[in-house]
């Protein structure tokens, strides 16, 4: 019996062992894990402010600069804000007065302010029209501009600010990127423009108000000859007036939809069996 257990231990003794050096071994790379964190989170703590005992109104230029470089570590919008103001105020500088004013614009960008952004990049090439930036702000004004158009069926009145701005910096831009990227926005929107027409089209074939979708698809096929693809649109969209003009042919359910005018195998055919009800005509 003696022997039975003698030899059960020393089974057991080396399992344990084992499992106790395992524990260790996982106990210090824990340790060390933590410790990394530790080290990370020191890494990513907060400057101090470099000026704790001021307010920014008391603040001169070269240390409201330096609060800059603080207010945009500590990531605090509204004081980096605060701050570019009284730059702008305080500086008697004209070089680091028009700095400013586009570092303060390439900020509010930055930050989705688009709106804010436009206007303080047209307001630094209103000021600044023969500095070496101004063709930069301008287009980045109406980068501005074309990021905040609407969905085609909704209002469109910033897509035609924004055509009018790039028409215009098209005829006295001299710098090939910005040109380029100009006429690939000058395109989307009047892509833009063209589908907002085709969607008050496509309402007024479903009202069955047939001329004044008549007189928009005359509009339509008048001003907007640069669009590409045009004659398919213009084709398929026809084939749709006719269509629901005939109450012969007219369907129950009027299905609109300007990417089947570039499928040359779909035909345009009374579907009165539709199972998605897009808009009831009858």
């Amino acid at each position: 019996m003696t022997h039975i257990i003698t030899k059960t231990m020393y089974r057991i003794i080396p399992c344990l062992l084992f499992c106790t050096l395992s524990l260790a071994k996982n106990t210090v790379k824990l340790s060390a894990k933590k410790s990394h964190a530790t080290n990370v989170k020191a890494t990513k703590k907060k400057p101090n402010n470099p000026f704790p005992k001021k307010l920014i109104k008391e603040m001169n230029e070269t240390e409201l600069q330096e609060y800059l470089i603080y207010a945009k570590a500590i990531n605090d919008k509204e004081l980096v804000l605060k701050t570019f103001q009284a730059l702008l105020s305080n500086s008697s500088d004209q070089n680091n007065l028009k700095n400013y004013k586009l570092d303060l614009a390439d900020y509010q960008f930055e930050n989705r302010d688009f709106e804010k952004a436009a206007f303080t990049y047209e307001e630094f090439f209103t000021l600044y029209p023969g500095a070496q930036e101004a063709e930069y702000s301008q287009y980045k004004a109406i980068l501005c501009w074309f990021t905040m158009t609407l969905a085609p069926y909704r209002d469109q009145s910033i897509t035609h600010k924004a055509i009018f701005l790039i028409e215009d910096f098209l005829r006295k831009s001299q710098h090939d990127r910005f040109i380029k990227e100009s006429k690939k926005m000058l395109k989307k929107c009047r892509q833009k423009l063209f589908e907002h027409e085709a969607h008050v089209f496509e309402n007024y074939i479903k009202q069955k108000k047939f001329t004044s979708a008549q007189k928009r698809y005359d509009y339509m096929q008048e001003k907007f000859q640069d669009i590409e693809h045009i004659d398919q649109y213009l084709h398929y969209m026809n084939g749709m007036l006719e269509l629901t003009k005939d109450p012969k042919t007219r369907p129950f359910i009027v299905k609109f939809n300007l990417d089947n005018a570039l499928k040359t195998d779909k035909k345009i055919t009374p579907d009165k069996k539709a199972k998605a009800a897009h808009f009831f005509v009858s």
